[in-house]
Order: C-alpha cells, then sequence, then structure tokens
C-alpha cells in the first residue's frame, strides 16, 4: 500500500503539514487543542513540531521536517474507525398501511417486510396507528420496530392465516401460520414499545390448529424486547427449531401458554412479565418416535429476573412434549405468582440438567 495514502487519515494532517512549511502557523494555538484529535503517531509529530516553532529557523531544516513528517505521518490513522452503517428504514405507511383499524394492512406489512429482505435487510417501522393484518411473514436481517402508540391486531378471518406446516403438541401436521411468521432466517428482531394482539378467534381451533401470535421456525439469532403481546384462544409465541434465541422485556397476557420454547438451543429469557391461563413458559421438544428420530432437545436456556403468573398449569413447565430431550436449563430470581396458595411464591434459583 502507498505510505502517502495513509497520510490522508490524519485527524491533523493539514495542521502538521502547516507546522512543517511555516513554523509561525503554530503561534498562538495550544499544543492541547491538536492534542485531543490525533492519535499517537500524531501526537508524536505534533511534540516535535511544537518544539521548532521558533522564528529564524533555515528553510533547509523547513524541508528536513517536512521530510520527516511525511515519513511518520504513513502509517498515521484516525482512531475513530469506520463510520457504523446506515440502517435502511422501510415505514410500512410507504407501503400504502392505514393504521386505522378497519383496513387490512397485510398486503402493506407484506411488502415491506418482502422489500427489506430484498435489499439486504434493515428495519420494517410501525408508527402509531392500529393495523389490522392477517398472517405476514419476516424475512432474515429484518427489524420489526414498534413504535410507541403501535398496535398490531390480528384479524378474525381464518383465511388470513395460510396454511403451513407446525409443530402442534409435538408432531408436525399442516395448521395456520402465526400472526408475525418466519422460518429459515437469521438475524429476525422484533422490538417495541408498542402492541401486537392476536385474534382469540382465529387461534382457538384445534385440528387443524389456529394461529398462535409469533412463530419462529428453524431461525438463528432471534431477538425480541420491550413489547407486548396480548393472545386468547392460543399460545403467544413459539419458536421452533431455533438457535440463540433473546427474549427481554416482553409483556405476554392471555388465556393460554406465554412463551413455547420447542426444540431451540442457547435460548435466554429475561425480565419478562407474563399472565396467563396456562403454562406461563414451557420447554418442549418434540413427543414420540417423531421427535426421538429426529432427536432435537431444548438446551442451554436460562430464564432470569422473570415475574410468571397463571391461573391452572405451571409457571415454568418442563413439558409436555419432551421426547427430544431437555437439558440445560437454568432459573435464576424468578417471581412466580401462580394463582394457588399451596404453591410456592418465588424461586430464586433452579438448575435443572
Amino acid at each position: 500500500m502507498n505510505h502517502a495514502d495513509h497520510s490522508m487519515n490524519c485527524p491533523n494532517r493539514r495542521k502538521v503539514l502547516e507546522c512543517g512549511g511555516n513554523p509561525e502557523s503554530f503561534r498562538g494555538t495550544p499544543l492541547s487543542k491538536l492534542w485531543r484529535h490525533s492519535n499517537r503517531a500524531c501526537q508524536s509529530v505534533l511534540k516535535r513540531c511544537h518544539s521548532h516553532r521558533t522564528p529564524g529557523r533555515k528553510r533547509g531544516f523547513n524541508g528536513l521536517l517536512i521530510l520527516f513528517l511525511a515519513i511518520a505521518l504513513a502509517g498515521c490513522k484516525s482512531e475513530r474507525g469506520p463510520a457504523a452503517p446506515k440502517v435502511s428504514v422501510f415505514n410500512v405507511r410507504d407501503f400504502g398501511a392505514t393504521g386505522d383499524g378497519t383496513n387490512k394492512d397485510t398486503a402493506a406489512f407484506q411488502k415491506a417486510f418482502d422489500t427489506c429482505a430484498s435489499k439486504g435487510g434493515g428495519e420494517v417501522l410501525v408508527p402509531a396507528g392500529n393495523y389490522l393484518i392477517g398472517s405476514a411473514q419476516m424475512g432474515g436481517h429484518t427489524t420489526l420496530k414498534l413504535e410507541e402508540g403501535s398496535v398490531i391486531t390480528g384479524s378474525r378471518d381464518l383465511n388470513d392465516y395460510p396454511m403451513t406446516d407446525v409443530r402442534w403438541e409435538g408432531r408436525w401436521e399442516p395448521g395456520h401460520r402465526g400472526l408475525i411468521y418466519a422460518t429459515n432466517a437469521d438475524d429476525v428482531i422484533i422490538t417495541g414499545p408498542g402492541l401486537i394482539a392476536g385474534n382469540a378467534r382465529v387461534a382457538a381451533p384445534q385440528n387443524p390448529r389456529g394461529a398462535v401470535v409469533l412463530e419462529f421456525a428453524s431461525c438463528r439469532g432471534v431477538r425480541w424486547d420491550d413489547f407486548s403481546i396480548t393472545q386468547g384462544g392460543n399460545w403467544a409465541t413459539h419458536p421452533v427449531y431455533c438457535s440463540d434465541v433473546v427474549i427481554s422485556n416482553v409483556t405476554i397476557t392471555g388465556r393460554r401458554d406465554g412463551i413455547d420454547v420447542d426444540s431451540c438451543k442457547h435460548v435466554r429469557i429475561a425480565d419478562c412479565n407474563i399472565n396467563t391461563g396456562d403454562d406461563s413458559i414451557s420447554l418442549k421438544s418434540g413427543r414420540g418416535a417423531q421427535a426421538v428420530a429426529v432427536g432435537r432437545p431444548t438446551e442451554d436456556v436460562v430464564i432470569s429476573g422473570c415475574t410468571l403468573a397463571d391461573s391452572h398449569f405451571a409457571c415454568i413447565g418442563i413439558g409436555s412434549e419432551t421426547s427430544g430431550g431437555i437439558c440445560d436449563v437454568r432459573v435464576v430470581h424468578c417471581r412466580n405468582l401462580y394463582q394457588d396458595a399451596n404453591w410456592p411464591r418465588r424461586c430464586d434459583r433452579k438448575y435443572f440438567r
């Protein structure tokens, strides 16, 4: 690489060269002002330059000083580093979403997701409003950003939730797709502080299975953070066959399971508030011979700092459907508010291996 090219990266190149060409140019300029914005290589040069800022120096000396500066600056680089890449933002309203709670915005959401994925990823922005949608599928490297005052409401029309293969009560079978769905995608993120409201009417059917609110299958790098979910007739969230999952500061209310972790690994659930009629958190890995043959356990799970309440079953359930195995589960500093006085009120630390 040409050494001269490196000198262009010095944040005080102009002033240093001015000093070399004319020592008087630094008169009255405190060295500290230059020092704070220069890296180590530049500082060394400035120190030498500053020490020779006296009039009457011969031009021959200045020429030698310029040569010295050119050599020293060859390795001078800025400490600021490269600028962070700009994140592409895709506002659902730019794709035709109305947010009036009456007209369906499914097509606008799907177009925003598809465009985001086709451009290499970015942020799908949902500003304040009430967006009525059916099932929409996220692509990879996509963040769904729910701004303050934004509500995504699930349509009550079951036809708005296409049929696909889902894992339901431990077996893969045909069922309706989740309201927000992703499959075989990396780095799929949902952040708040908005609300996603599932529709109990489309969630309740059992054969085939109705629609859950969030369902991510075979994804890596899943993050859900700082938003709320309401659900009625089915599971609220269902990550299945996923890895590197982080769920934090999520509030879930409803009458069925809150989070069903199904054959996933490297899962962190932290600081969530879950109040359900069924299991708050359930760890699963499939049922019967099919799950044994696949051999995908749920493993390396840490649940910490959560407040969990339910009225019928477990705050944290190991199962049902555990034929694929459950291992390395740690529960730390969770507050369990089971609505039966005979059950413990607090779980400071549990470890299942």
